[in-house]
């Protein structure tokens, strides 16, 4: 009587649960017949647990030893806006930075590892050129498919030349290399001064289409601004602090001794600060430029 399980169900023989795979029944039956054949003093059983390891090794997606574009830097490249034929000063170090970590990724593009060198990776190199292809723009209004056919005399697309061929294409022959460089050099500082960073931040968020040219000009106003009014701020402090020197020395002295800043100048007298006189033949009362003689005889009128 064949077992039953819980449920009420007939049950099935270890035999029958080992080759009851459908297609793989067939297969294991043949292979454990063969390693019976190549080794006669091999177990029904050793065969199968043989046989269930080709199995599995079968089943599994053929791979190198490590994956060629690691998950996390696909994704952080998905992220990034698509090529175009006018964003090439932006995508291209947003998109060399994301490949740092993966080895010889970055050289391979560049052309200093090529094929038949000893630290070259075909797979590698395949899987950059897939990767170029799948960051481009291919809407309808983006032209960027034209420069990434693989061309005539191209027998295999290397990463290195799609890489020239897009770098040549998008910045018009090397006519636009310095504007480029600029840019390029504009967006890395970004990333790392907050002045800029945080400029760059409102424009997108006020304006996602603006323009690199508008850009550009609004975060050079913006320096230039602060600059500027650096300056002003900085001259204003100088100058009253100048202002506020020149009303202490005025309204305090010196008295009783020559002006160091004018020596041809008169001394002043100690009670009054008046020049061409000393305190001892000073005829003004303290605080008053009026002779006390004069004073005097208004009294007795």
């Amino acid at each position: 009587m064949p077992p039953s399980t819980r449920a009420g169900q007939t049950g099935r023989g270890d035999d029958d649960q080992t080759t009851g795979n459908g297609q793989e029944e067939g297969w294991l039956t043949q292979v454990v017949r063969i390693l019976q054949l190549a080794n006669p003093a091999l177990s029904a059983e050793e065969a199968i647990v043989w046989a269930m390891g080709l199995v599995n090794i079968s089943n599994q997606a053929p791979r190198g030893e490590t994956e060629k574009i690691p998950k996390d830097v696909s994704s952080s490249i998905a992220h990034i806006k698509k090529l175009s034929d006018s964003n090439w000063h932006t995508w291209e170090p947003t998109f060399i930075d994301c490949l740092q970590r993966v080895h010889n990724a970055k050289e391979i593009l560049y052309g200093t590892v090529v094929p038949g060198s000893e630290e070259y990776d075909e797979d590698l190199d395949k899987a950059l050129v897939g990767l170029i292809h799948a960051c481009c723009d291919n809407s309808p209004d983006s032209h960027i498919d034209t420069y990434t056919v693989r061309g005539v005399d191209e027998e295999v697309q290397l990463g290195s030349t799609l890489y020239a061929k897009l770098k040549k294409a998008l910045t018009l022959n090397d006519a636009r290399f310095d504007e480029d460089l600029k840019k390029s050099t504009l967006y890395r500082c970004t990333a790392q001064d907050w002045f800029y960073a945080n400029t760059v931040d409102a424009l997108k968020t006020a304006r996602p289409d603006c323009k690199y040219d508008e850009a550009y000009h609004a975060l050079a106003k913006k320096q230039q601004d602060g600059e500027i009014t650096g300056r002003i701020r900085g001259a204003a402090r100088v100058a009253t602090s100048a202002e506020q020197g020149s009303a202490n020395q005025v309204g305090q002295g010196p008295r009783g001794r020559r002006d160091p800043r004018n020596p041809l100048a008169p001394p002043k007298c100690y009670a009054c600060g008046e020049p061409n006189h000393i305190a001892q033949n000073c005829t003004n009362t303290p605080g008053t430029s009026e002779p006390v003689a004069h004073t005097t005889q208004e009294v007795n009128h």
